[in-house]
């Protein structure tokens, strides 16, 4: 697994976050990228990907294995006591506890 150190230590201090949060915002994001990882395992997600009919059949697969690795990435959060980092990367995203704040962001 490769996480881009670059990218995550950018996203955290551009959001105000002190150079001393990175870690916490790497761990949450390697949550989210294990559990993808573990999912396909058990999965196939090439093989449900190439058997997939449509673009919105891609959206709905993806909505599925994203939801399953943002809500590990929250519970692990949770334990770790990182819930203001897990919602620091929901807001890199447009999200916030009251839901989709920046349409554009998809």
């Amino acid at each position: 697994m490769y996480l881009c150190d670059a990218a995550i230590a950018e996203a955290t201090v551009r959001s105000g976050r002190p150079s001393s949060a990175i870690e916490d915002v790497a761990t949450v994001v390697l949550a989210h990228e294990l559990t993808h990882a573990l999912h396909d395992q058990h999965a196939d997600l090439e093989r449900i990907v190439r058997g997939l009919p449509d673009q919105d059949a891609l959206w709905a697969a993806s909505g599925t294995w994203e939801g399953l690795a943002t809500w590990v990435s929250e519970r692990v959060a949770h334990e770790l006591g990182l819930d203001d980092t897990f919602d620091l990367l929901a807001e890199v995203q447009g999200w916030n506890r009251d839901g989709l704040q920046e349409t554009d962001a998809y």
